[in-house]
């Protein structure tokens, strides 16, 4: 069994590999009724390592602020895991941060490297930000809406949501 520290990879047929090489069994697909209006974006316009597309989603135009301005000073790759703050308040008025993960698209200022994607502090990109828990932000954001990506308590990157795919209570976690 992978640990708290460990990265799990899907690797052909599902097979899920640990980060320390045990494969550990594989999930049954989950089968659910497709809504007939449900429009899937062709794979060419997801993010390339983009493992699911099934999932709520959010589109979202980033700008990654340099260092002189409080943000990063090392490029990001993709699969990468800010908190964001989409403007919602804890009662007691602290910041509700919702756990991301961003995949980066091809284009902007995205750029491969070894098979992988990249963005550099002030560049700006589009990526498909998957919500670890999304029940916590259904409802609660819309297209147009403005966020911050923080990594503890520093602000690290900036942007808007450009669509919002959302399949349903089905599959959250």
């Amino acid at each position: 069994m992978a640990g708290p520290t460990d990265r799990v990879r899907v690797g052909p047929a599902g097979q899920c590999r640990s980060g320390r090489g045990r494969a550990a069994p594989a999930a049954a697909p989950i089968r659910r009724k497709q809504h007939p209006l449900l429009i899937l974006p062709s794979v060419d316009q997801l993010a390339p390592d983009l493992f699911r597309t099934d999932l709520y989603r959010l589109t979202v135009s980033v700008r990654f602020h340099m260092a002189v301005e409080g943000g990063r000073s090392t490029p990001v790759a993709s699969d990468y895991r800010p908190d964001c703050w989409f403007g919602l308040k804890q009662s007691d008025g602290e910041r509700l941060l919702h756990g991301c993960v961003f995949f980066f698209r091809r284009g902007g200022d995205a750029y491969e490297d070894d098979g992988t994607l990249w963005v550099k502090p002030g560049g700006r990109c589009t990526a498909d930000a998957l919500v670890r828990y999304p029940s916590y932000l259904r409802g609660r954001v819309a297209v147009g809406d403005a966020f911050e990506a923080q990594e503890g308590s520093r602000v690290v990157a900036s942007g808007k949501i450009e669509s919002i795919f959302d399949p349903g209570r089905d599959l959250d976690p």
